[in-house]
């Protein structure tokens, strides 16, 4: 799947690194960073205010979709043009050079000191793409994981102790996982791998089978209860509930254990669990428009306003939610 020139709304985004706390944790001390696209900006939001990262190249062909807060500082992953790049409290970093393939950093995960950011791309060997791969990057540093000859997407990443836990799509129809390199395939056929999760040694993989939500764990896949075509895009484990985003037949949902909530028309990308409350975010699509907003549980908080009778363009694509 290439890049979208518009949003990447439907990716993975994948994976999605958020702060969970205890049970008793009111969300009334807790700030929300939501990144995203803004009308052909990159940017990212605090509590609904909005920092502009950059703008997208001509054709909206940008966007991020990685965001991590840790210790106050802020990371923000996407592409622009064909180039992958994190920004660092608004400061732009390169993670591939310009004109040197298709290339695209996704999510972002924090283990201590260490920056993973996950990726995929294209190399470029002279005048044609030598090859399709998913990458991640360790402190800027590049780390090939696998290269294949079909188009390789919706990267995501968790970081468990010493190991490295990636998921993404090969193909149209190969969803798998990697393992310090190592791949397991979920689904050979119409299969598809978003986001990732890893708690206690068992893997979480949220994604799509034959154009139904699922998710699996250790490699067992279970289906999620869904009234269409539907795909889960973000998942989140917080104690003994798993928490998963994505769409139903044209609305944004979530999961918890199963037990879908519908939040209404749009699409969710990302999750997050804070104390008790739950958080999503996505678009959410009104009359020639389509919105970025979270949602608290179940609750829409719209906090980008265009012009009445403009069509907007914009995408809630990570979610963090930290103590003030």
């Amino acid at each position: 799947m290439k890049k979208i020139k518009l949003t990447i709304v439907g990716l993975l985004i994948l994976s999605i690194y958020a702060c969970s706390k205890s049970s008793s944790s009111s969300s009334s001390n807790a700030d929300v960073y939501v990144a995203g696209f803004d009308n052909g900006n990159l940017v990212y939001w605090k509590n609904g205010s909005e920092i502009i990262l950059g703008t997208a190249a001509p054709g909206y062909y940008g966007n991020v979709t990685g965001l991590a807060v840790n210790n106050g500082d802020v990371y923000v992953a996407g592409y622009n043009g064909d180039t992958a790049v994190y920004w660092k409290n608004g400061v732009e970093n390169y993670l591939t050079s310009p004109d040197s393939g298709n290339a695209s950093a996704t999510a972002i995960a924090i283990s201590g000191s260490d920056v993973y950011i996950a990726g995929y791309g294209q190399t470029n060997n002279g005048m044609y793409y030598a090859g399709n791969s998913v990458i991640y990057w360790k402190n800027g540093i590049r780390y090939i994981v696998e290269t294949s000859s079909n188009i390789i997407n919706a990267a995501s990443i968790a970081v468990s102790g010493n190991d490295v836990y990636m998921a993404a799509t090969i193909g149209n129809d190969t969803g798998a996982y990697w393992k310090n390199g190592n791949r397991t395939t979920l689904a050979s056929h119409y299969g598809f791998a978003y986001g990732i999760a890893v708690l206690n040694n068992d893997v979480y993989v949220a994604g799509d089978y034959d154009n139904n939500a699922v998710y699996w764990k250790n490699g067992i896949q279970t289906s999620l209860t869904s009234d269409g075509q539907s795909g889960a895009y973000a998942i989140k484990i917080s104690g003994s509930d798993v928490y998963i985003a994505g769409v139903d037949n044209g609305n944004a949902v979530y999961w918890k254990n199963g037990v879908e909530t519908i939040l209404g028309p749009g699409q969710a990308n990302a999750i997050a669990v804070y104390g008790s409350d739950v958080y999503v975010t996505g678009s959410s699509y009104g009359f020639q428009s389509q919105s970025a907003a979270y949602w608290k549980n179940g609750t829409i908080v719209s906090f980008v306003t265009s012009p009445a009778g403009t069509l907007a363009t914009e995408s809630g694509n990570a979610i963090v939610v930290v103590q003030h």
